[in-house]
């Protein structure tokens, strides 16, 4: 049998699209929420992270270098 043909036959399955579509929708609303009221300085902050991400690994490449050739 076909997935599909297990589906039908479970009772109150057209229930979980809606389940599913209330949950994302609840989530979308309190992300929007939650960034309209954070304060400016934060998602400054926020947006800045993948950067400092990148500025860590520069130096930690630096630092293993300049460790290599002081190890030689």
């Amino acid at each position: 049998m076909k997935l599909s043909n297990y589906l039908e036959h479970i009772e109150n399955i057209e229930i979980f699209p809606i389940v599913g579509l209330v949950i994302f929708m609840a989530f979308f609303v309190l992300l929007l929420l939650w960034v309209f009221k954070s304060e400016k300085a934060v998602m400054d902050e926020h947006a800045s992270m993948p950067f400092d991400e990148q500025e860590i690994e520069l130096q930690h490449k630096e630092q293993t270098q300049n460790s290599n050739r002081h190890g030689q």
